[in-house]
């Protein structure tokens, strides 16, 4: 004979645990930095960035309402993409180019390749869709932000494609040299690079701020320890969330948006990353 009792308990924990990783999995929130540097002109002052990363077909809402209501809050001056927009395990564009279509309405949107765009066989069709919604796709690419007599540079990176092997740091580095030719010392990089493990490249090149993903936040986040686990760096991760500076080189790691191959989340929330410049005097 059942135990009434006891299957209501079970039940109700059952609920609770499905509540919570729900919530912790669902629940948007907005990491806000305030880079301060000498190189960002004062026509640049309080320029807002909005960054989305590691989305991976989520919705927030239907057709991600929810995402784009509070990305359209935050009034950005751009919107930039840094990666994996789509999940290669179940390839499905419609997400993607229905969130450009829309986020092209709040504010001009970049896009750079992620590890998941690069696996993909179509990856050149799903390039020409993004294009044709309206994003500008940055692999390998620079465009220059103009704002009044001022500009900053903006410079993309796509992902290597031999995900599969040994990564082609020489490569990467040589089209990060190429994208840098021209670029005056005292000029404001911006770099959009899905992988934040690649840090000692972005800093042997004097790159101002880098904007990345990849992570996930270390999927588990544990108090005073981090994150627990990500792609390409393994355990507890040097770059999983946040800041980091070296040699000069602010980078900003989102935790991302949507889930990875393993899809729990654990005090980890979606990380829609909102980031505001500010020009700093020169000493």
């Amino acid at each position: 004979m059942f135990n009434k009792t006891k299957i209501f308990k079970l039940l109700f924990i059952f609920l609770v645990i499905y509540r919570f990783f729900k919530n912790q999995n669902s629940k948007l929130t907005k990491s806000t930095y305030k880079v301060k540097h000498t190189h960002i002109p004062e026509s640049f002052s309080k320029y807002k960035i909005v960054a989305i990363s590691d989305l991976h077909n989520k919705s927030f809402g239907k057709n991600n309402t929810h995402l784009l209501t509070k990305i359209s809050k935050l009034k950005p001056s751009i919107i930039v993409i840094t990666g994996d927009l789509i999940n290669a395990y179940s390839p499905n564009s419609e997400v993607a180019i229905n969130l450009v279509k829309e986020a092209k309405k709040i504010a001009p949107v970049y896009f750079i390749s992620g590890n998941h765009e690069i696996r993909l066989f179509d990856y050149q069709l799903l390039k020409k869709e993004l294009i044709q919604a309206g994003a500008i796709v940055l692999d390998n690419a620079k465009t220059n932000i103009i704002r009044g007599h001022d500009s900053i540079h903006l410079l993309g990176l796509a992902d290597p494609k031999s995900y599969f092997s040994s990564y082609p740091y020489s490569l990467l580095a040589n089209e990060l040299d190429n994208l840098l030719a021209g670029v005056k010392p005292d000029d404001f990089t911006l770099l959009l690079a899905h992988r934040p493990e690649l840090m000692p490249i972005y800093a042997s090149r004097s790159i101002d701020l880098v904007l990345s993903g990849h992570a996930h936040g270390g999927q588990f986040r544990l108090p005073f320890i981090g994150g627990v686990f990500a792609p390409n760096q393994g355990l507890f991760p040097k770059y999983s969330s946040g800041q980091y500076t070296k040699s000069g080189t602010l980078m900003i790691v989102s935790r991302g948006l949507g889930p990875s191959s393993f899809p729990l989340r654990l005090n980890n929330k979606p990380d829609l990353v909102e980031v505001i410049l500010y020009p700093s005097p020169k000493n």
